[in-house]
């Protein structure tokens, strides 16, 4: 018998084809019938509840997987106010808000001569010249130390700044003397604060405050302009100062903080101490006491 007479024989023993035709077709790689509907809906959770939903073997892949690390780890915002809430709620703990605070007071700490400010003037001519050395120095003691008061200031903002990973600030002046340049800055609250930029530039166009929870972002300068007075505040570039921390997303409204890299450890680190919580208590016999050193007692 030739090797061919094989492909064509007329045995129906398991995967063996029928007399004429050559077909390779195996019945493990058959394609599953879809899910029903409550099937696929029971199989939902915080992991894999069942051996055949793991990838590879199963038919809802890495669906449970997703929801459990894009809801609890790596959570995706909808916009930046609740991007700044988690990271506000990072620095809340303890071990968190002691890297910050650490930062912080090291970025802003005074000098052997009690400055936490100081001007340093590097051209070597310009060095030379007495007098606009003492006119700078002065200038510069003037506006921000005697105006502004930043050594006063300084940390709050710059600890706004490590947490929120932006920092929001208006310039003030004297309208009735405008000559007189600023007379002080007021920090805004970043959950509050928003602007419109140029995609090809980059550039800031317009800031704006919402005065509303929740607010629907405008899409075009006309519509902010529309909406001023109502349910938001408009400023003018030159009028707010804005220092961010430099790291953006998809666009340069998604700012990724100082808390950023953290913020997955941290989640994960939080899950695995609820989760030896809820083991003890779970394995935990009811007839034994739990004393309290707080109180000195046991229930």
């Amino acid at each position: 018998m030739a090797w061919y007479d094989f492909l064509r024989s007329t045995e129906t023993e398991g995967d063996i084809l029928t007399e004429g035709t050559v077909d390779e077709a195996i019945k493990a790689f058959e394609e599953k019938p879809k899910p029903k509907l409550r099937d696929t809906l029971a199989t939902r959770g915080e992991g894999w509840e069942d051996v055949v939903d793991i990838p590879g073997i199963g038919r809802v892949g890495l669906q449970s997987f997703n929801m459990f690390y894009n809801t609890l780890i790596n959570r995706q915002f909808d916009n930046e106010v609740q991007r700044i809430w988690e990271y506000r709620n990072m620095a809340s703990q303890t071990e968190v808000s002691d890297v910050v605070e650490d930062a912080t007071n090291e970025s802003t700490q005074e000098d052997d001569e009690g400055n936490v400010f100081r001007l340093d003037i590097i051209d070597k001519d310009l060095k030379q010249n007495e007098n606009i050395v003492k006119n700078l120095r002065d200038e510069f003691k003037d506006l921000f130390v005697e105006k502004l008061d930043l050594p006063h200031e300084i940390w709050d903002l710059f600890h706004t700044y490590l947490v929120d990973g932006r920092c929001f600030y208006e310039r003030i002046i004297d309208t009735r003397k405008p000559k007189e340049g600023l007379v002080g800055i007021k920090k805004l609250p970043s959950e509050t604060m928003d602007y419109l930029y140029d995609p090809l530039s980059g550039e800031i166009l317009l800031y704006m405050q919402y005065l509303k929870p929740k607010p629907k972002k405008p899409t075009t300068i006309e519509e902010a302009r529309r909406r001023h007075g109502d349910d938001l505040i408009l400023f003018e570039p030159n009028q707010i100062g804005f220092v961010n921390y430099g790291v953006y997303g998809r666009t340069k409204y998604n700012i990724f903080g100082y808390l950023e890299k953290a913020r997955v450890p941290f989640n994960q680190l939080k899950l695995l101490e609820t989760s030896v919580i809820i083991y003890r208590i779970v394995k935990f016999k009811k007839t034994r006491k739990i004393k309290t050193s707080a109180f000195n007692n046991s229930t």
